[in-house]
């Protein structure tokens, strides 16, 4: 895929840690230049007329001033933003009647895959396995659990055809009684440098199963939102999914 000339983007949140790493990724890029851009207090309506998608790992509250701005621009939307709640989902949904969008809770090829093999394994097993989701990160994130453990736990809960709502623990403390053959537990630890670490365990009697993706580098975050952008453009109106970018 190659664009003539190569599409402008929007870079959010340059001075993060993934806006630096995105933006090292768009100079790196051959179908993408680096058009503009932005931070906390910027003022969107004064970047350029002609970008063409926004990639953005920022905040969820700072999705509103930009879904708004990319409507109104026509730009399409690559976001990696987690810790999101049903109000920011729905501005999505809302945005995706317009524009095309892409969200991800994790911008990673691997975790994706992973999220693929707990999908069937989950359903090949049934009720058979009791299934744990325990999540591993550096000590500055904001969000628990992670946006991946929750993505997680609904591949689990779609497997099982019914909810996360109806099947997650995240709590366990005290005498708890014996775990109901239906929950899913989602643990969360924190500390150190950890860049991400998820482990799907599948538990049987006399034997168990254990699905994990460890994160070393964030730039594959940034890689794997290069890829979606360069992927959405064109797109029509619609809420992607990364699982579509692999898929094509």
């Amino acid at each position: 895929m190659r664009f003539y000339p190569p599409a402008k983007v929007l870079v959010t949140g340059r001075n993060g840690r993934m806006g630096r790493l995105v933006i090292q990724a768009v100079n790196e890029a051959s179908n993408l230049i680096l058009g503009a851009t932005s931070d906390q207090g910027d003022n969107l309506l004064a970047l350029p007329s002609d970008l063409h998608v926004a990639i953005d790992f920022t905040s969820p509250d700072a999705l509103f001033p930009l879904t708004s701005f990319c409507v109104d621009r026509k730009l399409a939307l690559v976001t990696g933003t987690t810790g999101l709640e049903e109000n920011h989902h729905r501005l999505l949904r809302d945005a995706a009647t317009k524009i095309p969008v892409l969200w991800a809770s994790n911008m990673s090829i691997g975790v994706n895959l992973m999220v693929d093999l707990v999908q069937r394994s989950v359903s090949a097993l049934g009720t058979n396995a009791d299934v744990e989701v325990v999540e591993l990160h550096h000590r500055h994130k904001a969000d628990a659990p992670s946006g991946t453990a929750l993505t997680l736990l609904q591949t689990i809960a779609n497997a099982r055809h019914t909810s996360a709502a109806n099947i997650g623990k995240f709590t366990r403390h005290g005498r708890i009684g014996p775990r109901a053959a239906s929950e899913v537990g989602v643990q969360t630890l924190r500390g150190g440098d950890v860049v991400g670490e998820h482990t799907v365990y599948l538990l049987l009697n006399g034997e168990r199963i254990e699905i994990t993706h460890r994160a070393t580098d964030r730039s594959i975050f940034a890689s794997g939102a290069i890829r979606a952008a360069e992927w959405l453009i064109g797109k029509e109106p619609g809420l992607y999914s990364i699982t579509d970018v692999l898929q094509s």
